[in-house]
């Protein structure tokens, strides 16, 4: 059974029942605003709508729609200006319109980290080194596009490394070798610290021992698989850590 309101807006769409005059004053009615605007031309016209263009335009999102949907994909001049101020509608418009790189949006675009990163991976399919000063302030992104091209990055190694998965991320996927730049903040994660041992440094990773060892699941897979201990010398590496750390911690300085 249809819904109401896809009656109503059938019944909108035919508009048998309409003289000319009240057609227009409907229509009108439909340019108050960007979104009522495009709807008017997506839904009820289901064709371009040129006297809705204008209003159209003032907005990124309803132009990029509008060029989609409205246009079946071709492009909508009089919204690329208001599209091109908005970085990531503009990155969905080179995606979706003009299929290609937009040399008019970079400059837009390369001010924000998250849509120079999706620009450079899904639109150029390269490097983007206009947005790379951008991304280089925002780790996460920053690491994303690190690993995307597998080739270092490093204007953005201070922020990576100030996270203990990003830097074993950056070391395992990006240098692919020990990194040592990340290794201060791995050391005291016991997850990370044991990822970083077996499958960067391959081997011990003494520095993190301490925080290994205070972790349940961590100590005994660190024990077994990176110093192959059996049971008895497993406990006892834990009780040698446990009790220097210990020492450590309520020694008296002179």
């Amino acid at each position: 059974m249809r819904s109401f309101r896809s009656e109503i807006y059938k019944t909108l769409r035919d508009r048998h029942f309409l003289s000319p005059q009240l057609n227009r004053e409907l229509e009108k009615g439909f340019l108050q605003c960007p979104e009522s605007a495009y709807k008017w031309a997506e839904y009820f016209r289901e064709a371009p709508w040129p006297m809705g263009e204008k209003v159209i335009a003032e907005d990124a999102h309803y132009s990029f729609n509008y060029a989609k949907n409205t246009l079946r994909r071709n492009r909508f001049p009089k919204g690329e200006p208001t599209v091109i101020a908005d970085p990531d509608t503009a990155v969905d418009y080179a995606m979706h319109i003009i299929d290609g790189a937009w040399p008019e949006a970079e400059d837009s675009i390369s001010k924000n980290a998250g849509a120079s990163y999706r620009y450079s991976r899904y639109v150029l399919k390269g490097k983007f080194p206009k947005g790379e000063a951008a991304m280089a302030q925002d780790p996460g992104v920053a690491l994303e596009y690190a690993m995307c091209w597998e080739q270092p990055f490093p204007e953005a190694e201070a922020g990576i490394a100030q996270d203990a998965e990003k830097s074993y991320l950056y070391a395992s996927h990006v240098i692919k070798g020990r990194w040592p730049q990340g290794e201060p903040v791995m050391q005291n994660h016991a997850e990370y610290a044991y990822y970083y041992a077996t499958e960067v440094l391959k081997g011990r990773f003494k520095a993190a021992e301490p925080a290994l060892a205070n972790s349940y699941r961590f100590s005994h897979w660190y024990a077994v698989y990176v110093l192959n201990l059996d049971e008895a010398g497993e406990q006892r590496w834990k009780d040698g850590k446990a009790a220097r750390k210990w020492e450590a911690e309520h020694s008296t300085p002179f």
